[in-house]
């Protein structure tokens, strides 16, 4: 018993932590990624990424969750790798310079642990936490 209440503490603080984190990433940015040709966006989670406050146990996220996530990935990544400044160095190749440099995210795992990656894109970002374009709805 002591270990699963231990378990749940850090993962209620891991949670409360990311939650902090992601709070304070969203400064700026919008709620769903405009396309090119400036139409926004629509994204759904299709991957457990939240660890539920009750249960403990992971799920996936809610509209508006993914929307958050969208919005604080936007505006952490905000340029395209499209838009990136190419230049060529000495030996040939060609280097690119990413504003910004990279994003760590987090994402749970069933253990108990997280898994972090550094993006340096919106697609990069999305990808490692399975937030993919919804279908138009017509």
């Amino acid at each position: 018993m002591k270990k699963r209440q231990k378990g749940k503490a850090i993962g209620t603080v891991m949670v409360a932590a990311l939650a902090l984190l992601l709070a304070v990433m969203t400064g700026a940015g919008t709620s769903a990624a405009q396309s090119p040709q400036g139409k926004a966006k629509q994204y759904k989670g299709t991957r457990a990424i939240i660890v539920d406050s009750t249960t403990g146990q992971l799920r996936l996220p809610t509209q508006q969750e993914v929307d958050q996530a969208v919005k604080s990935i936007s505006s952490l990544v905000p340029r395209p790798v499209e838009e990136a400044q190419e230049r060529t160095v000495s030996i040939g190749a060609i280097a690119v310079s990413l504003d910004g440099g990279g994003v760590v995210l987090a994402r749970p795992n069933g253990d108990g642990t997280f898994e972090t990656r550094c993006v340096f894109t919106f697609e990069e970002g999305a990808d490692f936490l399975g937030i993919v374009e919804a279908e138009s709805i017509q």
